[in-house]
């Protein structure tokens, strides 16, 4: 899974953001916060899913254009971890 990104770096140096860490921190922050109302393994799951689509290869080069400097059109990317879902429950 090298090379797939959640955002572009920012303008104060940083590097790319690789996917899979921002899915798995979303994931862990949900969880934490859903803990209180036993509502944990389920918000894990969303946090694991809620930027399925940006695995999306348009989705990437779109990124890579940002980061360039280019104008690109935005790839939807948030509707396939519920797609996903939808399909499995």
């Amino acid at each position: 899974m090298n090379d797939v990104y959640a955002h572009t770096p920012r303008a104060n140096g940083q590097e790319w953001h690789r996917l899979d860490e921002h899915l798995v921190s979303v994931a862990e922050m949900a969880q934490s916060f859903a803990a209180p109302f036993q509502g944990g393994r389920v918000a894990y799951l969303c946090g694991l899913l809620h930027d399925l689509g940006k695995f999306h290869p348009l989705f990437q080069q779109y990124l890579k254009k940002q980061a360039d400097g280019e104008m690109g059109q935005s790839v939807p990317h948030a509707i396939w971890g519920a797609a996903l879902m939808y399909q499995v429950y």
